[in-house]
């Protein structure tokens, strides 16, 4: 999306010093959220341990996460079953561009 953005900037024909003050302000307003579904592959890379990938299990509760400014990953909330994490990350996601937006 940044590669995006940087073309459409591009192609105003901004000067190079604009242009990669566009692309610094974009990069700087972007988030990534991901709901995880499963935390199989963070007890497998050490992320989460063993005992909270049960409880986890247990009790169907998957984390939405978003990748930090300075690359890492902060647990933003929570949601119990598949269908409310795909609500919670697309409900974060609209109220981050509602925000971005209103910039």
């Amino acid at each position: 999306m940044i590669l995006i953005e940087g073309f459409r900037a591009y192609q105003k024909k901004l000067s190079p010093q604009d242009l990669t003050a566009h692309l610094v302000k974009s990069i700087t307003r972007t988030d990534i959220f991901v709901g995880i579904p499963t935390l199989k592959y963070l007890i497998k890379g050490g992320r989460v341990t063993k005992a909270k990938g049960l409880v986890s299990k247990i009790s169907n509760i998957n984390p939405v996460i978003r990748v930090s400014e300075e690359g890492r990953l902060e647990t933003i909330g929570k949601t119990i079953g598949r269908r409310k994490l795909e609500k919670k990350v697309l409900e974060l996601a609209l109220k981050r561009m509602g925000a971005v937006s209103d910039r």
